[in-house]
């Protein structure tokens, strides 16, 4: 993650941020218990995955948060009556009783809370920092429990299409904003085309239609090794019998202008390549939502919420490519906070790519042009989009 802290928290008191995390937290334990109590007998990778973010976000916590109560919080006493009274939780995870995890979870919260509400007028603890960390984190890991929970939903309505069905015209075309370039973070970015929208279901039919997944050309060498080890053909989640294309969700008349996703990187990749243009960089992301580095966001001053941005879990799904000025920015682009994280020809690792732009389970609190997350370039199961670029 990258973010400027001093600009996220110049003009925020510690009473909104406590509050902030006090609503963000209860959503955490609400999952957490959820996937507990729901699982313990259910899918087994369901629930390997699940316990795993658990303990995952928990360790973590624990090192940032039980040390800075040491060390900081001299009444604070670390003896617990839990059998997880560890700070070193992952390594044995699977180990522990999780319901008690997560009540011990509790406890240190608890604890936590106490601490600021105690200190907070005492100028020696500067703690905005680590508290705007955990409502980050904390919104991370919801995005993730909710991600598992709609890829492993088996109960959503399943509805078909006939792939020579006449798709709507205003499905299929792609509409290109120029660009300007300038001097950015110390780099200088050159003009380029962007796509005002991310790519909708309704497109990247297209690209299914014309054979992408069978020609080599359009594929990076990693991407193709990837998509034949697993056989790959189609979006995840997308099943083709014969003429009918098979979705989770709502009728497919509804989704073919909602932006595709549950697509790895290479999918995206190999889309660019087929029309003749890439994916952003994260500067040329930033350098968009920024309006050329004039705004702190997309919509100028105005700041991102639910009303403007299919945020906060409000739709509970993604919604159709806008046709409104909602939430158009400056220079004219839709949806860039919200609605689907958008793949980014930028990386952490050699086996991670950075999104950009949270998604429809994206708090509005944490959204800023600076947010990113590096995400496995294999993985579908995350609400993950993209738009192309053009030079």
């Amino acid at each position: 993650m990258n973010m400027n802290m001093n600009m996220k928290l110049s003009n925020i008191s510690i009473t909104q941020l406590i509050l902030e995390f006090e609503k963000i937290y209860y959503h955490f334990w609400f999952f957490s218990k959820y996937l507990i109590d729901s699982n313990l007998y259910g899918d087994y990778k369901y629930l390997f995955n699940g316990r795993w973010l658990v303990g995952k976000f928990i360790y973590e916590f624990d090192y940032k948060c039980i040390n800075f109560l040491v060390k900081r919080y001299k009444h604070f006493n670390y003896k617990f009556n839990f059998k997880t009274d560890h700070i070193d939780l992952v390594p044995i995870i699977d180990n522990f009783d999780y319901l008690k995890l997560i009540n011990r979870q509790k406890y240190l919260i608890d604890q936590f809370f106490h601490f600021i509400y105690d200190y907070t007028t005492n100028n020696k603890y500067n703690i905005k920092s680590l508290i705007l960390h955990f409502i980050v984190k904390i919104n991370f890991f919801i995005e993730n429990i909710v991600a598992l929970f709609y890829y492993n939903n088996i109960n959503l309505p399943i509805n078909n299409i006939i792939l020579n069905y006449k798709i709507p015209k205003y499905t299929l075309t792609i509409k290109w904003i120029p660009v300007i370039g300038g001097l950015f973070n110390n780099y200088y970015i050159k003009s380029f085309h962007m796509t005002e929208n991310p790519i909708s279901v309704g497109q990247y039919i297209q690209f299914i239609l014309k054979d992408g997944y069978k020609n080599k050309k359009y594929w990076s060498e990693l991407g193709w090794n990837w998509k034949t080890k697993y056989n790959i053909d189609k979006p995840d989640r997308w099943d083709i019998n014969f003429d009918h294309l098979i979705i989770n969700g709502k009728n497919i008349s509804y989704y073919l202008n909602h932006p595709v996703n549950h697509i790895s990187y290479w999918e995206a990749e190999a889309y660019c390549n087929w029309i003749g243009g890439k994916l952003p960089t994260c500067l040329q992301w930033e350098w968009v939502a920024s309006n050329r580095n004039k705004s702190t966001y997309p919509l100028g001053i105005n700041k991102p919420n639910k009303y403007l941005y299919n945020v906060n879990l409000t739709m509970k799904d993604t919604i159709a490519n806008t046709n409104t000025n909602i939430n158009k920015s400056i220079i004219g682009f839709n949806d860039l906070y919200g609605n689907v994280w958008e793949w980014c020809d930028s990386s952490f690792s050699k086996k991670t790519k950075i999104i950009k732009g949270g998604s429809w389970v994206t708090c509005d609190y944490i959204l800023s042009n600076q947010l990113e997350r590096n995400i496995n370039q294999n993985c579908r199961y995350f609400p993950i989009g993209f738009r192309v670029i053009k030079n």
